[in-house]
């Protein structure tokens, strides 16, 4: 038999060695040829060994073959681990026996002390190490159970608080294993549960808060869409005051309550009930509808939140509630809170919608158009009970305005992309409110437009268009005149009409008009006319003859006129020879020749004027020199 076959053999009798040692439910070897009086224990773990093999010399190996010792019977080992106790004897085939040892850490026990009515204590061990456990209830009562024990009650003789020790113990070992304390306070009677809140959270969970009192073992249970029979859900005994459930369908009902339960008596008390609510939102025009379906028992009333914030409270016959307190095209988010006698709540989930209304808008009825410069200026009325986010301004040079040129958030515009000119524009106003919807388009704005012209008899003559972008329509004109430095030189008040007529004609030959218009409504500006040019004649007259007799009356032929600026005056005799010249119109002829009295006769004379504009005006003509 070679080496490597004499080693396998080993191995497969070592095997079926320890095989038969676990199975071995004594503590014998598993040939019967010696005992151990204990195979489990805490370390360190001191065995004693019966040898029954009756051959005199033993070998046995502890732990392994560093332990080899010859008819040692005790042994203790120190470290925790699983170890094969092999007795080796030479002249018996087969030559070894052998038995499992464990040692292991000294670890506290896991227990947990449920409180019973009357002052009972139920102690529930949640180790699966040791094999019995001995329990001292503090007050010199103590008890010994194996792991398979039915839970142990105690009952002590007054109310207190007891200190509670469990001890792991292995079958024969030595009490050298850890043990653990609890404090309880015990009970006269079991408090029930409180529920204190459901809420409803996205992915199908649900959010509970509970109040349990202590050492209390209690049941979450559950029923569906109305029944009556609650069922087991969870045992919380040892849950926070927080727990959420997740896995369950919220286009369902569910009620929740807690089951207190007496270990000692079993005995149950149920808290209040609370249960989900599915809450529907319908955005209409207006209003914000919500309606709610529920399990009506026990409820006090219902909280509508808006936003985060308590918006009504609604009495618990009702299921809907409309909330037309809202701004269009506002995103709202509302959550109902049922609110139960018991003073437990129950939250919905978050709905959210935005709000809407189909209200047509009302158009603008004040529109204020003036000429100011080469632009117009616009401004009009907001429109009350509808929020504009967007004013459409159009222009035409007629009353049908369909096109808009421009688009602005505010309720005044200048219109400088064109020139102004004697030409009339007319404006509208549309809107879009912040519900979207359109107004129609205001009333039709046309700037006044001033016009005129000097009259052949030197009167000046105006007239303007009626302004009709005002409602309640214009109060009175003013029509100003104004220099060339635009100084003011007169104000007229022209009452209602759109004409006047100045019969003196003006003072100074360049003179601006402009029309103001002051509305009825006194809220609303003052719109102007454009600004109107109208330069006079200069008018010069020339006698036809004069009588240079020293009178003083008609002494001089001089030109006479207003508007003047520039002047140039030639008087020739009938042979063309020129008699007389000036430059100045206050300077006329007297008769004189080189300081020689002129013979009466014709003359003829040639007469240059300019005015204020620059312009020139050339006249002539034949004079009498009478004596």
């Amino acid at each position: 038999m070679n080496r490597q076959f004499k080693y396998c053999t080993f191995l497969y009798s070592l095997l079926t060695l320890f095989t038969a040692s676990i199975s071995n439910a004594q503590n014998t070897s598993a040939l019967g040829r010696f005992e151990v009086d204990v195979i489990r224990g805490c370390a360190p773990l001191s065995i004693q060994v019966t040898d029954n093999s009756g051959s005199g010399v033993s070998v046995f190996q502890y732990e392994g073959s560093a332990s080899t010792q010859t008819n040692l019977l005790n042994y203790t080992y120190t470290t925790p681990g699983t170890y094969v106790l092999i007795q080796t004897i030479q002249n018996l085939v087969p030559r070894q026996d052998s038995l499992i040892i464990e040692v292991f850490d000294p670890i506290p026990p896991d227990f947990t002390v449920l409180t019973c009515e009357n002052e009972g204590v139920s102690v529930q061990i949640n180790d699966a190490n040791y094999e019995q456990f001995m329990i001292d209830y503090g007050d010199l009562n103590a008890v010994t159970v194996n792991r398979a024990d039915p839970v142990p009650t105690h009952f002590y003789a007054a109310p207190g608080t007891y200190t509670i020790t469990v001890r792991g113990l292995y079958n024969n070992a030595a009490d050298n294993c850890a043990q653990n304390t609890q404090q309880v306070q015990t009970i006269s009677t079991i408090s029930p549960a409180s529920l204190q809140s459901l809420y409803m959270l996205p992915n199908d969970r649900i959010a509970l808060n509970y109040t349990l009192p202590q050492s209390i073992f209690y049941d979450l249970e559950i029923a569906v869409n109305g029944s009556s029979t609650f069922q087991k859900l969870k045992d919380i005994s040892n849950t926070s005051s927080t727990d959420t459930i997740s896995g369950l369908d919220l286009n369902q009902r569910y009620c929740f309550r807690v089951t207190s339960f007496d270990p000692c008596t079993n005995n149950t008390i149920a808290s209040n009930v609370v249960c989900t609510v599915d809450l529907g939102l319908n955005i209409a025009n207006n209003v914000n509808q919500l309606s709610w379906n529920t399990l009506t028992g026990g409820i006090s009333n219902f909280t509508v939140n808006r936003d985060g914030q308590p918006l009504s409270t609604v009495a618990n016959s009702l299921s809907q509630f409309a909330d037309n307190n809202i701004t269009c095209n506002t995103n709202y988010c509302y959550q109902l809170v049922v609110n139960y006698t018991s003073g437990g709540m129950s939250f919905s989930r978050e709905l959210c919608g935005i709000s809407i209304s189909t209200d047509a808008p009302s158009a603008v009825n004040n529109l204020s158009v003036s000429v100011n410069g080469d632009q117009y200026e616009l401004d009009w009325s907001a429109p009350v009970g509808f929020v504009p986010v967007d004013y459409f301004v159009g222009r035409s040079a007629s009353l049908v305005v369909t096109d808009n040129i421009d688009t602005v958030q505010t309720n005044s515009y200048i219109d400088n992309s064109i020139a102004a000119s004697p030409g009339q524009l007319c404006y509208a106003v549309s809107y879009q409110d912040q519900c979207l919807n359109n107004s129609p388009r205001s009333i039709v704005a046309c700037s006044i437009l001033l016009a005129g012209f000097e009259a052949l008899d030197g009167s000046i003559r105006l007239n303007w268009t009626t302004y009709d972008g005002w409602a309640n329509g214009v109060l009175n004109y003013r029509l100003d005149a104004f220099d060339e430095s635009m100084n003011l030189l007169e104000t007229i008040d022209a009452g209602t009409n759109n004409a006047f007529q100045d019969l003196d004609g003006q003072t100074v030959q360049i003179v601006y008009y402009q029309v103001t218009a002051q509305p009825v409504d006194g809220s609303l500006p003052a719109v102007q006319s454009n600004l109107l040019k109208i330069v006079a004649e200069p008018k010069v007259f020339f006698p036809k003859a004069f009588t240079p007799d020293g009178d003083d009356l008609n002494d001089e032929f001089m030109g006479f006129g207003k508007f003047i600026d520039g002047f140039s005056l030639k008087v020739f005799n009938k042979w063309g020879e020129l008699v007389f010249a000036s430059e100045n119109i206050d300077v006329g002829w007297d008769g004189r020749v080189n300081g020689k009295l002129a013979p009466p006769g014709s003359y003829l004379y040639v007469a240059d004027i300019d005015d204020f504009e620059g312009n020139r005006i050339s006249k002539s003509g034949s004079i009498i020199l009478l004596r």
